[in-house]
């Protein structure tokens, strides 16, 4: 069985799963390691919008609906979701 969380190369197992022992066993007697386990999934790199990609939401709204600061960060906001998720 192999673990679904990459890690970092720099990460080290806290802890290695046992099948054979039924759980997480640090010290198997069997000396088993069958997956890794890790304190925390490894982070995505954060993607910033490009100077044109904020320009295209500039552009691209409903001209007949009342813009304001806040539906501009909206509309921002939703721009960043779609290219970090």
């Amino acid at each position: 069985m192999t673990n679904d969380l990459r890690k970092p190369a720099e990460q080290e197992p806290v802890l290695w799963m046992c099948h054979d022992c039924g759980g997480a066993n640090q010290l198997c007697p069997h000396g088993h390691k069958d997956a890794p386990l890790y304190t925390a999934p490894p982070k995505k790199e954060w993607v910033g919008l490009t100077d044109e990609e904020i320009k295209s939401v500039c552009y691209k709204r409903d001209w007949t609906a009342h813009w304001t600061d806040t539906t501009f960060a909206r509309a921002i906001e939703e721009k960043l979701k779609e290219k970090n998720t």
